[in-house]
């Protein structure tokens, strides 16, 4: 009797192996590779002796072949201009949030209303950025040159 099984990774349905117990992998050479590196991967986050055995292993080859990462970029041109387009999709988004020389420039008053203080997990910011002091002053306070915000 088939009994029909649906691939981990690319979800079709495959007849496994009677030999292979709990086979979650279909024979595509994707999914097998996809198997591997997930096995890798655990066994990365798991095992402290491996984890040391790779590091060492990668070490070694890197120090044997140093000019890799040049040649492979300089023999892979497509591969260089998708990681440029990738990088300055992620430096725009880093700029989006990152605080400017002149960012304290301008009109920074507040009006009235409730506002949310955020702390940014970002460890990006510049060298010049400021703090600010924010009394909450409650409802039905005066608002107008009764208190003054300052900054330190």
């Amino acid at each position: 009797m088939d009994r029909k099984k649906l691939c981990q990774h690319c979800k079709r349905l495959f007849i496994p192996k009677p030999n292979i117990k709990n086979q979650r992998y279909c024979s595509d050479k994707g999914c097998q590779r996809a198997r591997r590196r997930e096995w890798q991967r655990q066994k990365m986050a798991q095992d402290p002796a491996y984890r040391e055995n790779q590091e060492r292993a990668q070490k070694k080859r890197m120090e044997q072949n140093p000019d890799y990462f040049r040649q492979y970029r300089d023999s892979h041109p497509d591969y260089v201009k998708r990681n440029r387009e990738l990088q300055s999709l992620r430096d725009q988004k880093r700029r989006d949030r990152l605080a400017t020389m002149d960012a304290s420039i301008g009109n920074n008053v507040l009006n009235s209303g409730v506002y949310r203080i955020v702390k940014l997990t970002s460890d990006l910011a510049t060298m010049d950025a400021s703090k600010d002091i924010f009394y909450i002053i409650p409802e039905g306070y005066p608002q107008e040159g009764e208190f003054l915000a300052t900054r330190t």
